[in-house]
């Protein structure tokens, strides 16, 4: 017996895996406006990729047949690397360029 395959859905923001039908990250936050194919990133409705990308036909899962061997690495999921957010780095940043401007001003003093 086959089982179906069914398309496996990421939030683009943080890699979570969402249900086909979320409109928002239940993690992040995030609004779905639209679903965007990892290997092709052909986008559209939720609708249309109810049985995979209509322009490729990845759906996320690995194909577990005997001759598709070759194409489970390519069909490996690239999730995007959680950032840094820049806010905490602002003092450090701001303390770095008031020293280069001090320095900038004692150099043209000299001259």
């Amino acid at each position: 017996m086959k089982h179906k395959k069914h398309p496996k859905f990421f939030c683009e923001n943080c890699g979570t895996d969402v249900p086909a039908s979320a409109m928002m990250c239940p993690v992040c936050g995030r609004f779905f406006a639209a679903v965007r194919c990892p290997r092709c990133s052909y986008s559209g409705r939720q609708a249309e990729f109810k049985n995979g990308c209509p322009r490729c036909g990845y759906s996320g899962v690995p194909d577990t047949s005997a001759g598709s061997a070759g194409s489970e690495a390519q069909d490996q999921i690239r999730l995007p690397r959680k950032t840094r957010p820049l806010l905490p780095l602002f003092p450090s940043i701001l303390i770095t360029m008031i020293l280069a401007f001090i320095g900038l001003v004692i150099i043209y003093m000299q001259l």
